[in-house]
């Protein structure tokens, strides 16, 4: 395929062209180069032993949901029954979901809960008390102290992740590196806003296509 010169007067380029669609960046496996914990085994060895109600903490946009989601396919494939629960932001809409997390634990299901935050205090302590008699739970936070969870894995972003993140895409080209590092600061580290950016950018004609 002809390579098309970078320009700043390049025309869009439509969305099954852009190779930083969403379908492609959220379906990269969770790197574990910057968690506290260095490998997938060792992460579920410590769920076992010591943390079977417990957090996977980190900022916005540093892989927190993409590894709680690989956590439910491990778990399936070692026969554990698991499931997968977000919380909504309308309120009206938070309770059914606790009363489906609260039954999916006692029911001997494994739960992983994403967007705990978004319920109140009351009911977030509410939710794990019932909760910790099941076979496991895991919630991802933004911050300490949200929860008295103790902490299965910290998840940090860097620059050298998000290199390495771009080499996977097949995107770690001179002139997308150089324009993803600054964005990394920007963007405080979170990865799917530099993502989200990158794909503007593409859509803009900013970099040559491929």
């Amino acid at each position: 395929m002809k390579s098309v010169r970078s320009t700043k007067s390049a025309s869009f380029v439509s969305a099954k062209h852009n190779p930083f669609v969403v379908q492609r960046t959220a379906a990269l496996d969770f790197d574990f180069q910057n968690a506290s914990v260095g490998s997938k085994p060792e992460l579920l060895k410590r769920f076992e032993s010591r943390y079977s109600v417990s957090a996977i903490l980190g900022r916005r946009g540093s892989g927190k949901t993409t590894l709680l989601k690989e956590l439910q396919q491990d778990f399936r494939n070692r026969d554990q029954d698991s499931e997968f629960i977000l919380i909504p932001r309308e309120k009206e809409l938070q309770q059914a979901m606790i009363d489906k997390t609260v039954d999916a634990s006692q029911n001997r299901r494994i739960v992983l809960v994403d967007g705990i935050e978004r319920l109140s205090s009351w009911q977030r302590q509410s939710m794990i008390i019932k909760c910790r008699t099941g076979p496991g739970f895991i919630a991802t936070l933004h911050r300490r102290g949200l929860c008295w969870l103790p902490v299965l894995i910290h998840c940090k972003t860097s620059p050298v992740l998000l290199r390495n993140l771009l080499q996977k895409l097949d995107l770690d080209r001179p002139e997308i590196v150089s324009a993803a590092l600054p964005l990394w600061s920007q963007k405080r580290g979170n990865i799917r806003l530099v993502m989200r950016e990158l794909y503007d950018q593409y859509s803009a004609g900013n970099f040559a296509s491929f």
